[in-house]
């Protein structure tokens, strides 16, 4: 693990100028597992690097491309116009893919309408691919991993609330059926998401507490139902005429922070699709072929990643099928903070110490990024700003680790403390002669398309074409990270 260290810094630093990096190799959480690491000044040259060119999991550092992609396409001003029709007494719905629409303001915007309960809602969507192509069918119980289409509310799922004296759902719209059986233990959940019943074990707590968020059975239906009405088949077009209301998105400097910061795949996902149909038409069934080849074909062209660094199958990580290099990720990170939007993009980072999936971690640190996590794999990409004012621009990637992701995050954590207090930093770490002075060398041009296979197969379950919308596979347990049981029927 140490040889493409060695290579770098041959003749040119004493041991003590790679203690940060020997401490993280050697770490025993990481025993046997690949670490990918690289670690850039401000201007680009390397100042560290292992195995920065293998292609591994990113987990959630995927979303870093998404994010760039969304800002570059669209701009940090954009926002999700979703616009609705009255058309007699029916309800036709543009759904250009809003991923931040919620019951309240669906609720808002029925009334607005007069939508009555058997009013029929006819939504016309950009995409409705439901599982992105290659997710765990393990993780589809979970709101985390909820089905993708334009029209949808709450991010694609609902929560399973419970107080002393009773046990309720928190946006579900879905019609889903919810049980309480009493026992001594603490609490336990079992969702049939195509039964569309929810079932908790337990005895009730003292204080409010949400128990669980949940995939929605069915995003568009959900969304329907919660504009107040019914829905129906969508329409062959939409007329040709102002709308009767329009519901307006935050702008997209906004909605970034709120995917990157709480790393919500859902948004993730739409913003990718969002980002790809700006550049032509998608398939609305099987878009992700389409979408991660632009995805691919910009992080190349655009922000000078190498073509073999980079085969995204999502836009937020969640799928096995991803892989980055850790130097397509400094490199990305570079780039993005020389853009227009680069204070935006920097803003919309999780901060150490702060909001967002860094709350709990390098506190007392000046570091924003972005974290990542799926079973055996951990991931910390972003920013450094060391106590003597230098910029860091680092990333590092652990994949295939056996001991708990925990003990691999504090591994990773006590490599970024050791890079902000090395006292040799401004010497020793240094580019030194020959190649590791050099600028990191990456590919202007050129595409790297994933080995995918052909057709809807890839997403692990068939789009769903009307009025088939609920023929779906049986679900499996959500990950085990979520503490709470989630059973299949």
């Amino acid at each position: 693990m140490l040889s493409g260290l060695a290579l770098l810094l041959a003749g040119s630093a004493p041991i003590q100028a790679v203690q940060p990096m020997a401490e993280l190799l050697q770490h025993p959480s990481l025993k046997g597992s690949i670490v990918a690491v690289s670690v850039l000044g401000e201007d680009g040259r390397v100042l560290l690097q292992n195995e920065d060119a293998t292609r591994v999991m990113p987990a959630s550092n995927m979303k870093l491309f998404t994010v760039a992609y969304a800002l570059h396409r669209l701009g940090p001003e954009h926002r999700f116009r979703t616009r609705l029709f009255r058309v007699g007494d029916e309800v036709w719905v543009d759904a250009v893919g809003d991923p931040t629409l919620t019951s309240e303001v669906l609720r808002d915007a029925g009334r607005k309408l007069g939508v009555r309960r058997h009013t029929r809602v006819r939504p016309l969507q950009a995409y409705w691919p439901g599982v992105p192509q290659g997710w765990n069918h393990g993780y589809l119980t979970a709101r985390y991993a909820a089905q993708v289409e334009a029209w949808s509310v709450d991010r694609g799922g609902f929560e399973v609330w419970a107080d002393a004296r009773r046990i309720w759902l928190r946006h579900d719209h879905g019609g889903v059926r919810l049980r309480h059986v009493p026992d001594e233990k603490p609490l336990r959940v079992s969702y049939d998401r195509v039964g569309r019943s929810v079932t908790v074990r337990g005895s009730l707590p003292k204080e409010p507490q949400r128990v669980i968020a949940l995939a929605s059975p069915d995003p568009s239906e959900a969304a329907c139902r919660a504009l107040g009405g019914t829905e129906a088949a969508p329409p062959q077009a939409l007329p040709d005429r102002e709308p009767d209301l329009v519901l307006e998105s935050p702008p997209l400097s906004r909605i970034a922070a709120m995917c990157l910061q709480p790393s919500d795949n859902n948004i993730a996902e739409h913003l990718l699709l969002a980002a790809a149909r700006t550049e032509g038409p998608l398939n609305p069934e099987d878009p992700y072929p389409q979408a991660t080849d632009r995805l691919v074909r910009f992080a190349t062209q655009v922000a000078g990643v190498d073509a073999d660094d980079l085969r995204p199958w999502d836009g937020s990580g969640l799928s096995r099928h991803d892989l980055v290099t850790a130097r397509s990720l400094t490199r990305l990170l570079q780039w993005a903070l020389g853009q227009p939007w680069g204070e935006v993009w920097l803003q919309a980072q999780a901060q150490a110490g702060g909001e967002g999936t860094l709350a709990n971690r390098l506190r007392g640190l000046d570091f924003r990024g972005k974290t990542g996590y799926i079973d055996a794999v951990a991931s910390l990409s972003g920013y450094l700003r060391r106590p003597d004012g230098r910029l860091l621009i680092m990333a590092v990637v652990c994949n295939h680790f056996k001991r708990p992701a925990s003990e691999a995050r504090q591994a990773i954590d006590r490599f970024v403390e050791e890079l902000s207090r090395a006292t040799e930093f401004g010497t020793t770490l240094e580019p030194g002669r020959g190649d590791a002075s050099s600028p990191v060398p990456f590919a202007g041009s050129g595409l790297a398309v994933g080995d995918r296979l052909a057709g809807s197969g890839v997403h692990g379950l068939a789009p769903r074409a009307w009025p088939h919308r609920r023929d779906e596979p049986t679900d499996a347990p959500a990950d085990r990270a979520q503490r709470t049981l989630v059973r299949n029927r």
